[in-house]
């Protein structure tokens, strides 16, 4: 990792009431790891036919911020193909905020962090956030590497 490159992408989508996420046709996910399982594969796949977008799409807590979705598929390119995603880390807080972070290998031997957060809402689970970064010192935060490294 070292001497990489640094260089990020970090796209974001917030938290609102779970009244407006139905009104918006935002559908909550019944099983977090079900749909994980179905990201990574996307991930693994090189983000085919905008699939990325098409899953979590219809999945966030819509309050009209972030909607860079429908970029997601083609800026992430920058950092495809994808050799293999390692899960690292499934913290829930309070029962109701789950940080999922990921450590991504490319092809091209470098490194990014990605990271998903579901939020739950009035009892369902929805997407809060996510992003994928490839600066060296957020692989140094998320891998807790010593500063000097």
């Amino acid at each position: 990792m070292r001497g990489m490159k640094a260089g990020s992408f970090v796209v974001a989508a917030g938290l609102f009431f779970a009244t407006m996420a139905t009104a918006n046709g935002q559908t909550p996910i019944k099983d977090k790891d079900a749909f994980e399982k179905k990201y990574i594969e996307c991930i693994m796949a090189g983000l085919k036919n905008k699939c990325f977008s098409t899953l979590l799409g219809g999945r966030l807590v819509p309050d009209g911020r972030g909607r860079e979705l429908d970029k997601i598929d083609e800026i992430a390119n920058q950092f495809w193909p994808v050799h293999q995603v390692y899960p690292l880390d499934k913290t829930i807080r309070a029962g109701v905020w789950d940080n999922r972070t990921y450590l991504i290998e490319h092809s091209n031997n470098r490194f990014s962090c990605a990271y998903i957060n579901f939020v739950k809402a009035k009892g369902e689970w929805y997407v809060d956030t996510f992003g994928l970064n490839s600066s060296l010192e957020s692989l140094r935060k998320l891998l807790k590497l010593p500063e000097d490294w």
